[in-house]
């Protein structure tokens, strides 16, 4: 089952800094809430998940860092649902947005959706290999 976050998932009251892409990684490497000038990539701070999330086109979960695991994670897959136009944003959205920032733990897309919509304690209950 596939499934889609949507912007009525993040609160919407996170104040964000506008900034063109190319400063993107200084944000997200400081965990400070943006979004682009184009508004193709924004990050928010979840307080009742203890997140910070890094999204591209509003709703394809590209970094999470987790201050519970004290770590960053990263979507490894693109989205076999769009065409590949759209997944040429997502590549370059990866590389302005990746963090750079100690070790980044790649999760599939499910797995980045469960950790996102779950938690990371419940991720680590389910034994999915997080680590592994």
């Amino acid at each position: 089952m596939v499934i889609r976050l949507r912007h009525n998932t993040r609160p919407e009251t996170t104040k964000r800094d506008v900034v063109s892409v190319s400063e993107c990684r200084t944000y997200v490497r400081s965990k400070t809430p943006f979004i682009t000038n184009n508004k193709t990539i924004d990050s928010r701070y979840y307080p009742e998940k203890d997140q910070y999330v890094v999204w591209s086109f509003d709703e394809w979960p590209l970094f999470l860092y987790d201050y519970k695991a004290q770590h960053w994670f990263g979507n490894e897959s693109l989205d076999t649902r769009v065409s590949t136009y759209m997944n040429n944003f997502y590549k370059g959205h990866m590389r302005q947005a990746n963090p750079l920032d100690g070790e980044l733990k790649w999760l599939p897309s499910d797995r980045m959706n469960y950790l996102f919509i779950n938690g990371y304690n419940n991720l680590l209950g389910l034994h999915l290999g997080a680590f592994r």
